[in-house]
């Protein structure tokens, strides 16, 4: 099941992303994850969303869809989750 999240972009992001969407035809809106980089061994990353994933969780703003990859597992050196950081 995927988790509830709540993504707003400033105006100025949102004009932006709508536009490298519309010169994406493939585009099915904004992709945001992590992958190992970085002293921490993970860093955020943003993209054009081309596909939707399995655990994606989506929600909506103005037309474009964001969707956030499923979350590391361990939540030791990295967590997106706040109950978890200390």
């Amino acid at each position: 099941m995927a988790t509830m999240i709540r993504i707003t972009l400033a105006p100025a992001a949102l004009e932006r992303v709508q536009g490298y969407l519309a010169a994406a035809p493939d585009a099915i809106g904004l992709r945001f994850g992590v992958k190992r980089t970085g002293c921490s061994g993970w860093g955020y990353h943003v993209d054009i969303a081309r596909d939707q994933r399995d655990g994606d969780s989506i929600c909506e703003q103005d037309g474009v869809r964001i969707h956030v990859d499923a979350e590391c597992g361990c939540g030791e050196s990295f967590t997106t989750d706040a109950d978890k950081a200390a």
